[in-house]
């Protein structure tokens, strides 16, 4: 019993934290853009996407380590759909936010790509260090592909960022930026292991445990950053965090556990799972071009159906997976 009070304390603690740091770190993340002359596109596809998938990257790893594969597996693709489903789904319940152009011509093709290209790693029922590799060497072309799309491309809603002023500036915002993720970043891993502790004590699998649980509590830095850039008119990092983040996670955030310990990809996540993270994906793609082509923007309808779809596929999931 006090194991589990001090889980909700956690669970509470973590989520708290988290909230506190998310508009320091944006702000800190769009200053910085505008000081070094970068878009804040780029910044949301890279700097902001890689510092929101540390708790991904984090749990994965002590996951696979510690023997408990299932875990690491299911915090990516469990992570992926919530980022799509209930992050973007709650952003744009909040507020309209507009679809970069630039995010249709590149990126989002270049998610679908990789996202179908992943079931190729699946198949074989293992994830090895040569999947790792591979997934590596991606990620290297995701770089140099965002370099070459986007080597001075200048954000349509700078204006809403405030600078401060003075020869420091630059240094204060990479300070404050540093800081608020670092608190994130602790503060997601205590939330998950507040929410770990509470659904192992309700007897849930440790693969719905990655795929809800610690997914969900590792991908609350994204919906802190989206919510807070989408409040603040940064319409660029809200979505271009979660396109981003969704790239790195499996670029990234799987290729390091599978090359340190190897991960299984077992029956259920081949037919269930990922299927889901890939009808998500599609889903959100296909939304993202239909609606550029009428009010270039997605708002409380396009929010509803992702979290619709997004809770049908966790209580069907809860349901149907029974404990080990």
């Amino acid at each position: 019993m006090p194991l589990l009070i001090l889980a909700f304390v956690a669970l509470l603690s973590g989520f708290y934290g988290l909230v506190k740091s998310s508009d320091s770190f944006v702000e800190g993340a769009a200053n910085t853009a505008l000081l070094l002359g970068i878009s804040p596109l780029v910044i949301g596809l890279t700097i902001v996407a890689f510092g929101t998938s540390a708790p991904e990257v984090f749990t994965s790893i002590a996951a696979s380590l510690s023997g408990s594969p299932e875990i690491a597996i299911g915090n990516v693709i469990g992570s992926n759909i919530a980022n799509v489903g209930l992050i973007l789904g709650i952003t744009t319940l909040v507020c309209n936010v507009r679809v970069p152009e630039t995010i249709l011509k590149f990126e989002i093709p270049f998610l679908v790509a990789i996202s179908a290209g992943f079931l190729l790693l699946l198949i074989d029922g293992n994830l090895g260090p040569l999947d790792g590799i591979l997934m590596l060497i991606m990620l290297g072309v995701f770089s140099w592909y965002m370099y070459r799309a986007n080597p001075s491309a200048v954000a349509e809603n700078t204006e809403n960022v405030s600078v401060v002023p003075g020869e420091d500036s630059l240094g204060k915002s990479v300070f404050v930026m540093t800081t608020a993720l670092v608190v994130m970043i602790a503060s997601a891993r205590i939330l998950v292991w507040g929410a770990s502790n509470i659904a192992t004590a309700l007897g849930i699998s440790e693969l719905v445990i990655g795929l809800t649980i610690i997914a969900m509590g590792t991908s609350l830095p994204e919906l802190a950053t989206s919510l807070a850039s989408a409040r603040k008119g940064h319409h660029e990092l809200a979505i271009g965090n979660v396109v981003g983040s969704n790239i790195l996670n499996l670029l990234i955030v799987l290729p390091l556990p599978a090359i340190f310990a190897g991960i299984p990809s077992g029956r259920d996540i081949v037919i269930r799972d990922y299927p889901v993270m890939l009808m998500f994906t599609l889903l959100m793609s296909a939304i993202f071009f239909w609606q550029k082509r009428k009010s270039g923007e997605i708002g409380r309808k396009t929010g509803t159906v992702f979290i619709i779809f997004y809770l049908a596929y966790t209580a069907l999931l809860v349901m149907a997976s029974p404990a080990s």
